[in-house]
């Protein structure tokens, strides 16, 4: 039991781990004034379906990435399937929903061991149709639109490859009410400054409430659960005269959740502007950055655990959706995978103005997965 809840722990904090490594790849390759988007869970949940197929080095790479080298594949799988459960427990004031699915090329022979493990832990759904047509277009397009409720409509935008075999697609979508919801009354056009100093004119909520803060030196931090306080989105805001990037810059998980530790419940006075936002990301650059090399190479991937035939992946992508309101969140991402052969005084409300870029994570509470992850530079 000891060992059990001591993997369990490895789990979530590889997964945390890989998380920031992820965004500040991510955030590398974006442009300073544009926003990010991402979905860790989600490029966890494709490379876990990857990893069932990979050995050697390819595999090592892998579990690397995801925090849990040196674990077996079947204690990773059994895991991650317990995490998605978790997560997934029926509420009726939140959503979270997690869906796979295996799309096979109907010249291209998988192993069968490879399909019963993906569809015994993670309810794959599999799929056996000419990968490169256009009904196949549409259907990876249809399937996405439908697991993530319409907020991602389409992760592809042309057929694929006549090269491409298999195709792994990991859905996620979320949609929580806040705790405190803000009433529309209150909602006011604001003025939000851009990462560029450009100004523009926002729909900005506000209330006043208890909420979990810290004012920090650099940074503020304040913490807005969902309802029945399994989720929360947090929320770290560099103060007027401070930079989002170079406050960020070497800025650890550690240090992160240091602030949410010290956050105590306060009467705030929360400005917070609503949001529409979708970023599409390419994603192997930042895998490659991350340490898994072999698995994009022609001559090194070893995937011999799906397939007698070599391939390697060509593509990771990932499509991501954030909506923010007076009555919640509703996030959703797709990632896709295509292989080819200091202490304030809170005697008065704290003024938490999110009127300038900030940091944002979705997260669950008992177990502190990291669902969501971005910047906002510019609305």
């Amino acid at each position: 039991m000891r060992e059990n809840k001591s993997n369990t722990m490895a789990i979530h904090k590889g997964l945390n781990k890989m998380a920031l490594s992820f965004f500040k790849e991510v955030d590398k390759l974006t442009d300073c004034n544009e926003n990010i988007a991402i979905s860790p869970l989600s490029l966890a949940g494709v490379l876990v379906l990857l990893a069932n197929g990979a050995d050697g080095n390819t595999l090592k790479q892998i579990t690397k990435v995801l925090g849990v080298e040196g674990q077996s594949m079947d204690n990773i799988c059994d895991l991650y399937s317990k995490l998605n459960r978790c997560l997934t427990s029926p509420d009726k004031n939140t959503a979270v929903d997690i869906a796979n699915s295996i799309w096979i090329d109907e010249h291209f022979k998988v192993k069968d061991d490879y399909i019963t493990k993906n569809k015994s832990y993670f309810d794959a759904e599999v799929y056996h149709q000419i990968l490169s047509s256009n009904k196949t277009l549409d259907d990876i397009n249809s399937w996405c639109n439908r697991k993530t409720n319409g907020n991602i409509k389409q992760i592809l935008e042309e057929p694929l490859s006549e090269y491409s075999v298999l195709v792994l697609i990991n859905a996620l979508y979320f949609k929580g009410k806040w705790e405190n919801e803000f009433e529309r009354y209150f909602t006011r056009k604001k003025r939000f400054t851009n990462s560029d100093g450009s100004k523009s004119n926002v729909k900005m909520m506000n209330q006043t409430d208890y909420f979990d803060v810290y004012v920090g030196g650099k940074m503020d931090y304040a913490r807005f659960p969902y309802v029945n306080n399994e989720f929360y989105m947090e929320v770290y805001l560099p103060h007027k005269d401070k930079n989002l990037d170079e406050c960020m810059k070497g800025l650890s998980e550690e240090e992160l959740d240091k602030m949410g530790k010290q956050a105590e419940n306060s009467k705030v006075d929360v400005y917070m502007p609503q949001m529409e936002i979708k970023c599409n990301t390419e994603l192997i650059k930042c895998l490659k950055a991350m340490g898994m090399s072999d698995a994009f190479s022609e001559e090194d991937a070893d995937f011999s655990g799906i397939s007698d035939d070599r391939t390697y992946v060509s593509c990771v992508k990932q499509a991501v959706s954030i909506k923010i309101n007076e009555e919640g969140t509703e996030a959703a991402a797709i990632t896709l995978a295509d292989r080819i052969g200091c202490r304030p005084d809170f005697s008065k409300p704290v003024i938490f103005n999110m009127n300038r870029p900030f940091l944002y994570l979705i997260r669950e509470k008992k177990t502190g997965t990291i669902l969501f992850m971005g910047k906002v530079r510019k609305l």
